[in-house]
């Protein structure tokens, strides 16, 4: 089942014009932003059409590559319980002269969203959450909800 799968969504990022993605973490200093995943379809998302568009709430931007290696680390060992996950894609801008990966075009949509008025809150912690998915395991609800208790 997973072999056809795979065959079929390769056809679809093949013939695909646009590829749209969220983003985990963005890189102020270099533009760039990562994606984490452990299956891979998010590079074949993002090299093969030629337009890349990534979309991203504006708490995922970090200063520098040394905060996003320590919120990478963070986010694999509390998902899935490891040092990284299978595929950490970076990308800075759509593909330069003469290359033959990447996109022709990179757009990167910040959405605010109200988490400006968030982050001036007592409420502003909420916006540090990487969605690792950890809180689930102390959850009572999501134990009930979820049939894991």
């Amino acid at each position: 089942m997973t072999l056809f799968i795979r065959q079929k969504i390769r056809e679809d990022f093949l013939s695909a014009e646009i590829g749209i993605t969220g983003c985990n973490f963005a890189v102020a200093e270099t533009g760039s932003v990562c994606l984490v995943t452990n299956e891979g379809n998010a590079r074949m998302c993002t090299t093969l059409p030629k337009t890349h568009i990534a979309v991203m709430g504006m708490e995922r931007i970090a200063p520098t590559f040394a905060e996003v290696d320590v919120l990478i680390t963070m986010l694999a060992r509390s998902a899935v319980g490891a040092r990284l996950t299978g595929y950490n894609t970076w990308l800075t801008g759509p593909r330069e002269a003469g290359h033959v990966d990447g996109p022709e075009e990179f757009h990167l949509v910040i959405v605010d969203n109200g988490r400006s008025e968030v982050l001036a809150s007592e409420f502003r912690d909420v916006l540090r959450c990487i969605r690792c998915g950890a809180c689930m395991n102390t959850c009572p609800a999501y134990r009930h909800i979820g049939g894991h208790g």
